[in-house]
């Protein structure tokens, strides 16, 4: 059999590569044909991807940064801040909504053989409700308040209890200035049903995600079936050519900020489609 010539090799590469391309703009346009929600926000739910080294970067990226409600253990200062390789723990993907997501969860999380069965269960690509400044959000002020302002007795060795009044202030300005506010608070595996439960679309938005059951012990060693958000569909989102400026300038993000000095340098519009991918519509400078 004759071999096809380079000629052709040349000529069916390209096609594929426009073709492939001409599939992704056409996913794009339809994503961006309808606003499902839009949301403004911050330096602290979206910062930047890299740091400046002084070379010109014709591009640039902003993080997605969401959170989950507290995590097991009550007395623990972290507010279930998500890690962008690997996600977060969220208590309220119990073993009932865990079902609900289509997970086989007849196995009782005390059989000795549970652990390694969930761990051997594949993610389900389900849909995310992510909140904005709501209700998870002043749940975490009033915990952090909560553990700043507890009594310590003389065995207390709890993290609070070895802070000093000034680190205390510092952590409290750092929950209520700094920390993402953005929370993932439900699932579901129907976009509609999601939407008519949080229909504020300027507070809630949905995105796609992975989700996987997951055996934890709980700070009283018992083993509790619980919901491991492996990470949303879209963790960064392209800024604009236009927009760059605006933001170009900026600080990496710090995690060390203290009162007295400004926590957001810009806001951004950030629309999500048909398909709930991100977009950015604007951002600005936020002057101090």
């Amino acid at each position: 059999m004759k071999k096809p010539s380079f000629k052709f090799t040349l000529v069916s590469g390209a096609l594929l590569i426009l073709v492939a391309n001409g599939f992704a703009l056409a996913s794009v346009a339809y994503n961006r044909s309808a606003k499902e929600s839009e949301l403004k926000l911050t330096e602290r739910e979206l910062n930047k991807t890299y740091v400046d080294y002084g070379y010109e970067s014709s591009g640039m990226e902003l993080n997605l940064n969401w959170r989950v409600p507290l995590q097991n253990d009550p007395s623990e200062m972290n507010y279930g801040t998500s890690i962008p390789w690997f996600g977060s723990f969220a208590n309220w993907l119990d073993k009932a909504k865990l079902a609900e997501l289509g997970f086989d969860v007849s196995m009782p999380e005390t059989n000795e053989n549970a652990a390694r069965h969930y761990e051997r269960m594949r993610a389900k690509d389900v849909f995310i409700v992510l909140e904005l400044d709501g209700q998870a959000r002043q749940a975490a002020l009033d915990h952090m308040n909560n553990q700043l302002n507890r009594s310590c007795g003389p065995e207390d060795r709890g993290e609070v209890c070895k802070m000093s009044p000034e680190m205390k202030k510092n952590r409290l300005w750092q929950e209520e200035n700094t920390l993402s506010r953005l929370f993932a608070v439900d699932a579901g595996l129907d976009d509609a049903v999601l939407r008519a439960r949080y229909p504020d679309r300027t507070k809630y938005t949905i995105m796609r995600g992975l989700v996987k059951p997951v055996v934890q012990s709980q700070g009283n060693r018992k083993l509790v079936l619980t919901g491991h958000i492996l990470g949303m569909d879209v963790t960064k989102i392209n800024v604009p050519h236009k927009f760059i400026a605006e933001i170009k300038d900026i600080t990496s993000w710090n995690y060390n900020l203290k009162p007295g000095v400004q926590a957001n340098h810009y806001e951004v519009i950030v629309a999500f489609g048909r398909n709930h991918e991100p977009w950015i519509v604007s951002a600005k400078k936020v002057e101090k």
